[in-house]
C-alpha cells in the first residue's frame, strides 16, 4: 500500500502533462495559457476547500502558501509552455530535475546534511542529465529548438524554488496545515493567471476559446489532474514515510513521463532512454 500511495500523485500529475501536451496539438486558437489555467486554479481552490475546512483554519498557513502560489504558477506556466515545444519524457525529466534545489537549499540554509548517497545520487543525475539532452537533440534526426531547453528549464528552475519554500515553511512552522497552505498558493496562482490571460498578447477573444471543443476538454484534463494530484501528494506524502515515498514518487514521475510520450507518438533515441533509466536511480539516491 506505501508504494502505491507514493505512485497515486505521480500518475495523477501526469495527466497535467498531457493536457498541456494535448492542447499543444489540438488547440486551433492561439495559445492562452494564462487563460487556460485559469480553470486550472479555479477548480483546485474548489477542490482543496471542503478539505482544507476539515481542520482549524490557520491564516499564517494560509500567508505561507500564497508565497508558495507565485511560483507554482510560474511553474505551470512554463511547463506549458515547455510542452508546446518539447517531448513530454523530455520535459518531466527536467523538471525532475528541481529536486537538486531544495536539496541544496537545506544544506545550505537550514544545516541538513548531504549524505555520502545523495552526493553519489547527484553524480548519477549529471550523467543522465547529459544522456536525455543529448539525446534529445538528435532524436528523429532533427535538432530541438533552444526554446524548449528554456522553457523545461525555468519551469524547473520554478518547481525547485516551490520544493524549497515548502520545506523552508515546514521548517518555521511545524504545524503547518498543508491543505490551508495549498487553498492559499491555488487563490494566487488563479489571481496571477488572470492577469496573464487579460495581458497575454495577441490571442483571440476569450468568448472563442469557451466555444472551442479543445479547449474545454484540455482545460477539465489540466484543471482535475492538477487539483487531485496536488492534494494526493500532500494527503498521501503525510502517511507515507518519507524514505518510501519520495523515492518511488520521484521515480514514477519519469517513468510515467516516458509512458505517456508513446501515446503522442514521440520517438526517444537509445540515449534518452537510458538517460532516463538512469534518472530514476539517480532520484531513488537523492531521495534515500
Amino acid at each position: 500500500m506505501p508504494v502505491i500511495l507514493s505512485i497515486l500523485p505521480a500518475l495523477l500529475l501526469t495527466f497535467q502533462g498531457a493536457g498541456y501536451k494535448l492542447y499543444a496539438q489540438k488547440g486551433k486558437l492561439k495559445p492562452n495559457e494564462g487563460l487556460l489555467n485559469v480553470f486550472t486554479f479555479a477548480v483546485c481552490i474548489l477542490f482543496a476547500l471542503p478539505v482544507a475546512l476539515q481542520t482549524k483554519w490557520d491564516w499564517l498557513s494560509v500567508a505561507y502558501g500564497c508565497v508558495h502560489g507565485v511560483f507554482l504558477s510560474a511553474t505551470l506556466f512554463f511547463y506549458n509552455k515547455a510542452m508546446s515545444v518539447g517531448k513530454v519524457a523530455f520535459n518531466n525529466f527536467v523538471v525532475a530535475l528541481s529536486m537538486v534545489i531544495p536539496l541544496a537549499f537545506s544544506a545550505i540554509f537550514l544545516q541538513e546534511q548531504i549524505k555520502p548517497i545523495q552526493w553519489a545520487g547527484l553524480a548519477v543525475f549529471a550523467v543522465a542529465a547529459y544522456l536525455v539532452c543529448f539525446g534529445q537533440k538528435t532524436d528523429g534526426g532533427q535538432k530541438t529548438s533552444p526554446i524548449a531547453y528554456v522553457y523545461a528549464g525555468l519551469a524547473a528552475l520554478c518547481n525547485g524554488i516551490v520544493g524549497a519554500l515548502t520545506k523552508l515553511f515546514a521548517n518555521v512552522h511545524p504545524n503547518i496545515q498543508q491543505l490551508q497552505y495549498l487553498e492559499g498558493a491555488f487563490v494566487v496562482g488563479l489571481v496571477v493567471m488572470i492577469v496573464m490571460a487579460v495581458v497575454a498578447p495577441k490571442t483571440d477573444a476569450f468568448s472563442a476559446y469557451l466555444q472551442d471543443k479543445w479547449f474545454i476538454i484540455c482545460a477539465v484534463i489540466v484543471s482535475v489532474a492538477t487539483a487531485l494530484g496536488n492534494i494526493a501528494f500532500v494527503l498521501c506524502s503525510s502517511v507515507v514515510e518519507a524514505p518510501i515515498f519520495f523515492p518511488v514518487q520521484n521515480g514514477a514521475n519519469m517513468i510515467f513521463g516516458a509512458i505517456a510520450a508513446l501515446f503522442f507518438k514521440e520517438k526517444l533515441s537509445a540515449k534518452t532512454a537510458v538517460g532516463i533509466a538512469v534518472g530514476v536511480v539517480a532520484a531513488l539516491l537523492l531521495n534515500l
